[in-house]
Parts: structure tokens; sequence; C-alpha cells
């Protein structure tokens, strides 16, 4: 059955579904299963989730940042709000005004920002003669700074990145990896591996 869910942030305000992400707590690089896709109206988040579980959702608007985690029983209810576990303000500074869960592993959680690179890449950009982006800067929402490196470049369609690694940390502490993904005839990612962190 579908599991139906809402929230509404209240230290930053989304007005795209592009600025949510919701994944298993269990393994945060792995997408949440939705039976309806994320939708956003008036900063209230909303989806329908294919199977009862843990989740941690995350909603960015620029720099800003809160996430917390969920839990939704097999009955359907949910039986837990979001948990509050971090908030970064949009310049990057941290919120403190309240108290946030700190879990051992809360830089993982940041998996939904390796895998859309333009919120924390920073400063100069190196591309190679097709224009793929090979090497860059990155600055962490907790303003840990990072490298971005493309590890596999698209032979077929060129300028496309198609795997990269993030760092975490200097020196490092953690590396995203996402592995090389498929593409169709037209160029679009027809499956996109779950991205590892290590």
């Amino acid at each position: 059955m579908p599991y139906p869910y809402s929230w509404t942030p209240t230290r930053v305000t989304p007005t795209s579904a592009s600025q949510v992400a919701v994944v298993t707590a269990i393994n945060n690089s792995t997408p949440a299963i939705l039976t309806t896709p994320v939708a956003v109206s008036a900063g209230t988040i909303t989806f329908t989730l294919t199977n009862p579980g843990r989740y941690t959702i995350v909603a960015k608007v620029g720099r800003a940042v809160e996430m917390g985690t969920f839990e939704v029983d097999v009955t359907g209810v949910d039986v837990s709000a979001p948990e509050y576990l971090a908030f970064t303000n949009d310049d990057g500074s941290k919120d403190q005004s309240s108290t946030p869960v700190q879990l051992p592993s809360l830089p993982t959680h940041y998996s939904v920002f390796a895998m859309n690179l333009d919120d924390i890449i920073t400063g100069t950009i190196t591309r190679d003669a097709n224009g793929a982006a090979t090497s860059a800067g990155v600055l962490w929402p907790d303003g840990t700074t990072g490298t971005y490196t493309a590890t596999t470049l698209s032979s077929t369609f060129l300028g496309a990145v198609d795997g990269y690694t993030v760092t975490y940390g200097s020196p490092t502490r953690l590396t995203f990896t996402q592995p090389a993904v498929t593409r169709n005839a037209s160029g679009a990612v027809t499956n996109r591996p779950a991205m590892t962190v290590a």
C-alpha cells in the first residue's frame, strides 16, 4: 500500500521539488522509493512512499539546510515527526539557537549534496577541451572544504561526466563516489548506481 507523508520545514522554505531529497535512513546514499514524487506547495513537502520504514529528508535552499529523520509504520501511520538533525544558515554558519540531534555519521547525510553538485562547488572549475568539468573545489554546508574530481567522462556524449568523486575534509575524512551512470541513445541517464561513502 502507499504511505503518504508531508512535512513543513521550520527553518527553510523550499519552493520546488529539486530542493528536497528523501533517502533511506539506513543507507543515506540510497534514494527512497516513492509511489508519488516529491511536490512542494507553500513550503510544505508532500510525497508518497512505497514502503514503510525509517527515512531521512533534506530540504536545502541555497546553502541553508534542514534535515531530519522520520518513520512510517506498516499501517501507514506516521509514528515520528522529523527529528531536527542539522541546520546550516545560508552564510554557512551553524544555527546556534537550538540544539540539534547529532548523529555520529551526520556527514554521510551529505550524499544528497554530492548528488547535486551545483550547491557545493565553489571557485575555479577546471574543464577539458569538450567542456566537461573535471575538477573543482567544494564547500560543504558546514563550512568544510573538499574536492570534486571527474573519474569517468562520456566517450559518446562529449562534455558529459558519467562518474565522479567528492571529498569531505582536508585531509580527506570521507569520499563520496558516484559510479559511472548509463545513458540512452539521447544521452539521458537511464541508470544511476547508488552513491557510496567511504
